[in-house]
Order: C-alpha cells, then structure tokens, then sequence
C-alpha cells in the first residue's frame, strides 16, 4: 500500500476516490529481469497500471464467456491453453499507463535486460447494481412486510407439491400461479424508494469507514481556533467526506476526515444529532462548494448552529473563512 508512505501517492487516490465515488487501492511491484510475478488471470477491480521504472511486456485477453464478464470476484490462475489469443500484446516503459476492465485475463512478463517496478491503481471493486441490490432488497423486504398485506398472506397449500427440484418439471396450473405471484411481489418492491435510500447511504458509509483521510492539499483554508460567529462561512472539507444517514430516533453524520492511511486502522467515526438537526446537515453537505453563512443552517436556534459549526470544524469536516 505504497499512500501509506507516499505523499503524491495517497493525493492522487484521494482525488480519484472523489472522482469515482467509490473505494481506490495501490500496490506496487518489483519484478526481476526475465521474469513473471503471476499466472494469467482476471481481477475483480478496474485496473490502472503505472510503469514507473523499466519494461514489462502485457498481454490482454477477452473474457472467456458472458458469465466471466465483470465478475464479482478475482479468477483462479490459468494455463496457457485456457486463455486463447491476447487482444493486446504491447510493451511498458517507465511513464505509461494501462488500463484493463474487470473479467480481462492479463499477464506480464519482464523483459530479459530490464528490471519492472509499476503500480496497480484499483477501483470499482464490489461496487456494481448487484451489491446495490444485496442491501436494497432486505429493506425493502422488510418494509414491504410490514406495510403490505399480500406478503403477510399465507402460502397455497399446493406449494410444496408444485415447486422445488422434484417438481421443476411439472407445468400445472398451480405451479405456474405460484410463480405469477412471486414475480408480482418482487416487482412491487421497486417501489420503496425509502430502501433505496437507506441502501445507497450503507454504501456510502463503507467508503467512508474504508477511505484514505482528505490529503492536506485538498484544504483550502488555514485551520483557526476562532469560535464561529453567525457570519461565518463554512462548507465541507472535501465533496465526499461526509454523509448524514438515518438512526434510531436520531441522524448520524458519518466521515473519514480522522481516517489513517492505513486500510481499518481506524474503525467507523460517526457524530449522532437529534432528528431536527438533519436538514442543516444535508444542507452542508449539499451545497459543497458554495460556502453557507452559519446563520443560514436551516431548523436550528442561534445556540445548536454555532455549537454544531465548531464541533464539525473541529473534526475537519466543515473549514471555515470570514465574510
């Protein structure tokens, strides 16, 4: 994990990982003249390949078949003879850059007179409408139980009979209704636009408990010991380093802005507020890049908004300048 000790490295993760919105990593490799460091393969990842000293030969394969496109996870090693003929055979020196998608078989191999040192940029791991779904579905689930009476009804009694992997060749008319009706039920959960919500903020509070900590360069504005007055401005730190997602009779503003450079050295950080406090919070985070005048924090007397400003800027959250 090279943005553990390099500066440019861990400003340009953070950049892109406001860029794509989702989780960055790096990793370096040293490879010996005349050598390979892995059999063929695929990665779960989007890749962005950075040679920085020395040649490194790179051969690209199309994925093998419409199931090994895009893949959910990295694939076994290959043979040769399992990969069929690269799409891409070309060469690396030191300040090119290689980018393949997730499913594309890659393979390098370092040429004879020359060492390779590159970095792997990744992205878009685990990030796709799939594992949207894995969290939207068992809330909308839940939702749709509780509020819907068609999924509290209880089953036919011909359910048994009729479907399951004895009964998968049978095409009667029971069987046939069963299926209508789980069909229409799980149609109508792409009603609940509250799941949808709620899915979208747990993904957005992995990235955050997961991310690099905002480099120090993307700070616009000295730090201040300064109590906040009714006129000052403030806004985010960075876009995305911040979310305000729903509790249990409160809202909780998640961020990263205290994480290590160091993948989970740090757990999740969260500051709870009453429920009254988050149209302020979705304000703030909203309106990044404009600057917001304290006083202008929606629902909140004078008192909780400069109480809120100063805890939030205390925590780099929220930077602040005078008017």
């Amino acid at each position: 994990s090279p943005q553990i000790y390099s500066e440019p490295m861990w400003r340009l993760l953070n950049t892109l990982q406001d860029y794509f919105k989702c989780l960055m990593g790096a990793n370096v490799y040293l490879t010996p003249p005349g050598t390979q460091g892995f059999a063929p393969h695929y990665d779960d990842i989007e890749a962005f390949l950075i040679q920085l000293e020395g040649k490194k030969q790179w051969r690209l394969y199309r994925p093998r078949s419409e199931e090994e496109k895009l893949p959910k996870f990295s694939s076994k090693n290959f043979a040769q003879d399992e990969i069929g003929e690269p799409v891409l055979d070309v060469v690396l020196e030191a300040g090119d850059l290689l980018y393949f998608p997730r499913g594309f078989i890659h393979q390098g191999v370092c040429v004879e007179d020359q060492h390779s040192l590159h970095v792997t940029v990744s992205t878009y791991q685990l990030n796709t409408w799939g594992d949207l779904l894995e969290k939207y579905l068992p809330k909308a689930l839940a939702t749709a139980v509780k509020t819907d009476t068609r999924f509290r009804e209880g089953l036919p009694l011909s359910t048994l009979d009729n479907l399951g992997l004895a009964n998968k060749r049978k095409n009667t008319p029971q069987r046939q209704d069963i299926l209508k009706k789980i069909g229409e039920l799980v149609s109508s959960l792409g009603e609940s636009v509250q799941a949808a919500d709620s899915a979208v903020d747990d993904i957005a509070s992995s990235l955050l408990r997961d991310s690099l900590p905002p480099h120090p360069s993307r700070f616009t504005q000295p730090p201040t010991l300064d109590p906040p007055t009714p006129d000052t401005l403030v806004r985010l730190t960075t876009p995305y380093c911040a979310r305000v997602v729903k509790g249990d009779g409160i809202v909780s503003l998640r961020f990263s802005t205290s994480n290590s450079r160091v993948y989970r050295e740090i757990g999740e950080q969260q500051l709870d507020y009453d429920e009254s406090f988050e149209e302020a919070l979705s304000l703030l985070i909203n309106s990044y890049p404009k600057w917001t005048p304290v006083q202008s924090l929606p629902n909140m007397d004078p008192e909780d908004g400069l109480g809120l400003v100063e805890e939030l800027t205390e925590a780099q959250i929220l930077e602040s300048k005078e008017k």
